[in-house]
């Protein structure tokens, strides 16, 4: 009740998150015949872009239409363009396209469907976790997030260059694109780069290391990062790159136990996380990925900013901070070996 009126009720809300993943599949049809990429190369009429792409021209214009609700393209008369968000990451070819990341959400979807299985066992269906399905999975999904993931790893390099923090030696955990590494590897030049992963995710990485014209600095281990060595003393930094999240507690602790033995004194932990509030309420974002670990991981599960504080002092390491200027929607969490 507001100023003594009582509040009309209406399913509008409940409306809108019934229809949200037709938006999802709206978005990766429109990537799918690359219609943002068609669009900026001037084929702006649904005549036109049905021609290219081979699809009825009615139906194309209903999707258009679509996603112009979505405020991804405007619309005057029959001409159609990119809003500035479409044209910065749904075009083909710029630096951080995101059109694979799309593809990963339909993937999502199919798996949610077996989410009540999931609740009612407390079990994942597919727990692409382990080496034998996660290898496949895994090589596909980290191109998907090399962008964002990228534009984070460079932001906190940079962060670090003004602290003038000397990194010689970087320890890159389930390395996947070697994204959260190749930002340090680019502004400290001389660094050398240790990325630990599958072997088949590992060519993932060698694919971007040699794109951006660094692989020198790389060096390559394979294996299983809970049961390989990461050795003691021997890095300035260690990162955990989105990873403790589909590994939950148990394993994470282990993690981060193996990555405090393996710094040196002086060297930092940088872990990058799904960050959900100290009481589990927000953000909806981080509650969602939560339920994404019980369908897809055998452990996994997300973590508040105090559980990582008391895992890497439990372990010894200090200065725990809280790295939050950088384009991200969640800060990194550093903490330094004395």
């Amino acid at each position: 009740m507001t100023n003594g009126k009582a509040r009309i009720v209406t399913p509008e809300k409940i409306g809108r998150i019934i229809w949200a993943g037709t938006e999802t599949i709206a978005l990766n049809t429109a990537v799918y015949y690359d219609l943002f990429t068609h669009i900026s190369n001037g084929k702006s009429s649904p005549r036109d872009l049905a021609r290219i792409t081979k699809c009825s021209a009615n139906a194309i214009e209903r999707l258009l239409n679509v996603l112009v609700a979505m405020e991804l393209l405007t619309k005057t008369g029959k001409t159609y363009a990119l809003e500035a968000e479409a044209d910065a990451f749904l075009v083909r070819g710029r630096p951080v396209y995101l059109g694979d990341m799309v593809g990963h959400g339909v993937d999502l979807l199919n798996g949610w469907k077996n989410l009540p299985q999931s609740i009612e066992s407390g079990k994942s269906s597919f727990q692409v976790d382990d080496q034998k399905t996660g290898e496949e999975f895994f090589s596909h999904l980290v191109k998907a997030l090399f962008p964002a993931n990228f534009a984070v790893s460079c932001a906190a390099a940079a962060a670090f260059k003004k602290k003038k923090k000397n990194i010689e030696t970087v320890l890159d955990v389930a390395a996947g694109s070697a994204a959260w590494s190749l930002g340090f590897a680019q502004q400290y030049s001389e660094s050398k780069v240790t990325a630990l992963d599958f072997p088949k995710v590992l060519d993932v990485a060698r694919q971007y290391t040699s794109q951006l014209g660094v692989d020198s600095q790389y060096d390559y281990l394979a294996g299983d990062l809970n049961t390989i060595s990461f050795g003691k003393n021997c890095y300035d930094l260690v990162i955990l790159g989105h990873i403790c999240h589909s590994e939950g507690e148990r394993r994470s602790r282990k993690l981060i136990k193996k990555s405090a033995q393996a710094l040196k004194s002086g060297g930092t932990l940088l872990i990058a996380e799904v960050l959900p509030n100290e009481d589990y309420t927000a953000p909806l974002s981080a509650l969602l990925f939560s339920l994404n670990m019980l369908v897809f991981t055998s452990e996994g599960d997300v973590f508040p900013v105090s559980q990582y504080k008391q895992w890497t002092e439990d372990v010894g390491l200090t200065e725990f901070e809280v790295l939050d200027k950088i384009p991200s929607p969640f800060p990194l969490l550093l903490a330094t070996k004395p």
